[in-house]
């Protein structure tokens, strides 16, 4: 495929295992309730053993919106990095049937491609989600090797990154001429001094109601604010998607909740693809909402993330 300098999706490039929740399993391997729990390799590989597991892809926010961008016939690059294992070499493989994906994947020697696995209980359709991780080599990302109009990430890729490698990367595009949209996956955990420091340069931002309350309560970071700089969207389940620029609200947009929710999973990941596609198409945020809120319904309807 012919490179598409529009934009760059860069993947935090792991494992996505869904699996059965089993109390007696998670306490003997110590895994906390509604928690992230970052654990060895060989750990997750032993409890990989032993659960229940449902479901097996390719995944990381970045990576389900990648898809979702190209089932929606939309050209761009993918970023990432996997090891040389057995599941790196099945990223690449899957990336390699996507059509409209120009991938710069790199699998590094003696590396190990990260692992999620996501726990769920049998009827257990809410956010609260428990998961044993660890990125594995996901965040040694390389510099790309084009200029991008736009770049997209997650803000998980900045939990295991002491060396600020993402961080540098995502700051070095912007000086290049690169504007940022960042998902506000993971916005929790991070430092205020870091997403002080982000939100100087990002140009848009995707982010749930649980994280609206971080930033207003935690960080003290209003939404009003932080959207003079950059539009800010917040997705809120069933009820209308708010999205605000210029300094204030502009316009809500009302979700049809008609259909069954399957699998809330990569709601927002898909969310964020229809958004981006739409808005490349017609420059027009409001339609881009509706877009993103028609395409996450289509997924929270089916039992997978993308």
């Amino acid at each position: 495929m012919n490179l598409d300098t529009r934009l760059l999706v860069i993947g935090q490039s792991v494992m996505d295992y869904l699996c059965t929740e089993n109390k007696t399993i998670n306490e003997q391997y110590g895994i906390e309730a509604f928690s992230m729990n970052k654990k060895e390799i060989k750990i997750l590989n032993k409890l990989l053993e032993v659960a229940e597991i449902t479901s097996q892809s390719v995944g990381g926010c970045a990576t389900n919106t990648s898809f979702g961008l190209n089932n929606l016939g939309f050209k761009h690059t993918y970023l990432g990095t996997v090891g040389d294992d057995e599941d790196g070499s099945y990223f690449i493989k899957e990336f390699n049937k996507l059509k409209f994906v120009n991938s710069q994947i790199t699998q590094q020697v003696d590396g190990k491609t990260g692992k999620i696995l996501t726990f769920f209980g049998k009827t257990d359709n809410s956010n609260q989600r428990t998961n044993a991780y660890n990125y594995g080599v996901a965040n040694d990302l390389q510099i790309p090797k084009n200029f991008f109009n736009f770049a997209y990430f997650s803000l998980f890729s900045l939990l295991e990154d002491p060396s600020n490698k993402v961080f540098n990367l995502l700051q070095d595009l912007h000086k290049k001429g690169t504007k940022i949209m960042v998902d506000g996956g993971g916005l929790g955990c991070l430092e205020k001094e870091l997403l002080g420091e982000l939100f100087k340069f990002i140009s848009g931002i995707f982010i749930n109601k649980k994280e609206e309350e971080f930033l207003k309560k935690k960080y003290s970071f209003s939404l009003e604010k932080l959207s003079e700089k950059s539009f800010v969207v917040v997705k809120n389940g069933n009820l209308p998607t708010e999205f605000y620029n210029e300094g204030k609200k502009e316009f809500s947009v009302y979700v049809n909740s008609s259909d069954l929710i399957v699998n809330s999973m990569g709601a927002g990941d898909a969310f964020a693809a229809a958004f981006i596609a739409e808005y490349f198409k017609s420059q027009n945020f409001y339609y881009a909402v509706k877009s993103g809120n028609t395409y996450a319904k289509r997924i929270v309807s089916k039992n997978k993330s993308h």
